[in-house]
């Protein structure tokens, strides 16, 4: 018995070694499946919530200066293009010296986003900047970021007291924006022996876009007289550029520049109450004997809803009888009938006025000044069917310069007017076809000196 008896400890045993048997029968092919599948498909990673300070993937950034770190902001390319990588200004070496690699040097220097004010000390270490110049930067376009406004010489200038240009050496305004230099106020053709350095005025919305707009300002001089020119940069509706409108320039080439001899003053203001700030520039005269003596005048340029233009022109009332005369002609010419009779009565009647000698003498200035004002006078009536007021003047130039060609003028005037049904316009044709064929109509008013208005024939019935 002893020799085939199984004690109970031996059973356990053995029970023991058959379970462990079985389990690593059960669980080998579990296991080997479990490391072939983590060999062919690596376990996920979960990163940890995004917070209030982690940027997500294509979210922009709330700071639009900002850089990204390692890199710039990524630029959208297209197929086949090399998205650009900014350099970072300290990395793109010294301004080069001619203007068409500084036009790339800036490009490069505003992708990089630098501080306006270094860059400018830059630019001055180059000598391509005065100390003085125009070194700023202001939101045009309502884009970020903001444009600079640069005014820079036409070429590096290390000793600006050697240039040949009487004013100084010659610079330009350079606006510098996302695309590039996206304006120059000269261009690069701009080198004047007589122009001084550009200057930028002031910044301001002018044309109701809550976006400022720059005026710029370049002065040219000749030998008597210095002349200040101004642009007005803005980029309402579109792209950066000059919105003024010259609605009579001087010269095809001035359509969009304002410009004004010997100018006392500048302001930016509201001056024509609509809310929107306006350019104000008085001034006017020019210092040659041969312009003879002349009245200051103040302009008021504003935003008319497309352009920058000449919204009113004041003259200044120098106490002249025939500055009088010209600031009557004027009302007159905006139909501003009611201070232009006030002023032509003036002309006539007021003792205090000085008389002025130009080529003639004081006197019959003075007497050619009365008859053209004695005869708008006698016209003005005509337009309300006031014939007797019209009369009274007309008698007025008789007794006064009996048979001058004024005086003649003013009766067939008032009696072509009765006669053809008060058409003004058609008894003004008549006055004109007769003063054509006389001598001295308006005597020395022809000339007052080149900057003063010239009065002739054709000027005294203008309808």
């Amino acid at each position: 018995m002893s020799g085939n008896r199984v004690t109970t400890e031996e059973n356990l045993t053995m029970k023991s070694r058959y379970n462990l048997l079985l389990f690593l029968i059960l669980a080998l092919p579990a296991l080997a499946c479990n490391l072939v599948n983590q060999l062919v498909e690596p376990a996920p990673t979960f990163a940890p919530p995004p917070t209030a300070d982690t940027q997500l993937p294509g979210e922009a950034t709330s700071d639009p200066m900002a850089t990204p770190i390692g890199g710039s902001t990524p630029q959208p390319t297209t197929e086949g293009e090399a998205s650009p990588t900014p350099v970072a200004l300290g990395d793109l070496g010294p301004p080069p010296e001619d203007a068409v690699a500084l036009a790339d040097w800036l490009n490069q220097a505003y992708q990089a986003r630098p501080d306006i004010l270094p860059l400018c000390g830059i630019l001055r270490e180059a000598a391509w900047m005065p100390p003085d110049a125009a070194c700023d930067q202001a939101d045009l376009d309502g884009e970020e970021p903001p444009e600079w406004i640069l005014a820079l010489y036409l070429e590096p200038t290390p000793d600006p007291g050697s240039a040949d240009s009487i004013q100084g050496p010659p610079g330009d305004i350079w606006i510098v924006g996302a695309t590039g230099i996206v304006y120059r106020m000269l261009g690069p053709e701009s080198a004047d022996p007589f122009g001084q350095f550009p200057e930028l005025v002031a910044l301001d919305d002018l044309t109701g876009d809550e976006q400022d707009d720059a005026i710029v300002r370049y002065v040219t001089c000749g030998a008597h007289t210095c002349y200040s020119n101004y642009e007005i940069v803005s980029a309402h509706g579109g792209a950066i550029r000059n919105v003024i409108d010259v609605d009579e320039p001087a010269v095809p080439e001035m359509a969009d520049v304002i410009s004004m001899p010997t100018v006392q003053q500048e302001q930016v203001i509201d001056a024509t109450d609509d809310e929107l700030a306006d350019f104000v520039i008085s001034g006017g005269l020019i210092g040659s004997a041969g312009a003879g003596i002349q009245r200051p005048y103040r302009e008021v340029w504003a935003w008319d809803g497309t352009a920058v233009t000449l919204a009113e022109r004041e003259w200044e009332d120098t106490g002249y009888r025939v500055h009088r005369l010209y600031n009557a002609n004027a009302a007159f010419d905006e139909e501003e009938y009611d201070e232009a009779r006030a002023l032509y009565e003036s002309v006539i009647v007021d003792p205090a006025l000085q008389e002025m000698a130009f080529i003639a003498p004081a006197e019959e200035v003075r007497a050619y000044t009365r008859q053209f004002a004695g005869f708008r006078l006698a016209l003005l009536p005509l337009l309300r069917g006031d014939i007797t007021e019209a009369t009274r003047w007309q008698n007025w130039l008789g007794q006064e310069y009996a048979n001058s060609p004024l005086s003649n003028a003013a009766a067939m005037l008032i009696e072509t007017w009765q006669q053809n049904g008060n058409n003004l316009p058609a008894a003004c044709d008549q006055v004109s076809s007769y003063l054509a064929g006389q001598a001295d109509v308006t005597g020395p008013l022809e000339d007052m000196g080149y900057g003063n208005p010239t009065l002739v024939a054709e000027d005294v019935c203008p309808f």
